[in-house]
């Protein structure tokens, strides 16, 4: 990569239930990376679909615009939110997440299946968020998300275990993306 905005890695996971507060509800964290320059953008989705995958894309360039980056291609893994390749019928539809990356100028770049080594940045990313959240809680009332300017490199940024919806919320808004 020789400069931000040329590959982002796109992926989303599970939030662990010990995690929230609230037992009955279920997140999903959505997880954008520049593979050049490690800036991370985190979203939380009460559902794991191609809507919450479109709508986690258009924040990713609105947040990668506000920085002056122009996103050139998005990488994901073939998951049924972000393509519907292996769905097997003849029709090559868009899905959601597609036509939202087609109307933003985006080239999606799906990966070999099974292999999610080669979207190793946000994996090893989700890793650490897991390890964080096996080991401790910190409150979401300092967190640490990103700076005010987009840095040529810098260390992956890592958002902790949350401990309730409501906090979730808060957290969501004082970092709108």
């Amino acid at each position: 990569m020789t400069h931000p905005g040329e590959r982002i890695q796109i992926n989303v996971k599970v939030v662990p239930r010990r995690c929230i507060a609230d037992p009955q509800l279920r997140l999903f964290q959505y997880t954008a990376i520049d593979e050049y320059s490690r800036y991370r953008v985190l979203g939380a989705y009460p559902e794991q679909s191609m809507y919450s995958s479109a709508d986690f894309l258009k924040k990713v360039e609105r947040a990668f615009a506000a920085k002056g980056v122009h996103i050139e291609c998005v990488q994901t893994d073939n998951g049924f939110e972000f393509t519907n390749r292996f769905l097997g019928g003849k029709e090559t539809k868009l899905t959601l997440f597609e036509a939202a990356a087609a109307s933003l100028g985006i080239r999606h770049k799906l990966i070999r299946p099974y292999t999610p080594r080669h979207n190793g940045k946000v994996e090893r990313s989700h890793r650490e968020d897991q390890k964080l959240s096996t080991t401790r809680t910190v409150s979401t009332r300092s967190p640490t998300l990103v700076g005010s300017e987009l840095p040529t490199k810098v260390a992956p940024i890592t958002v902790r275990c949350v401990l309730s919806a409501r906090q979730l919320q808060k957290f969501l808004l004082a970092f709108p993306v």
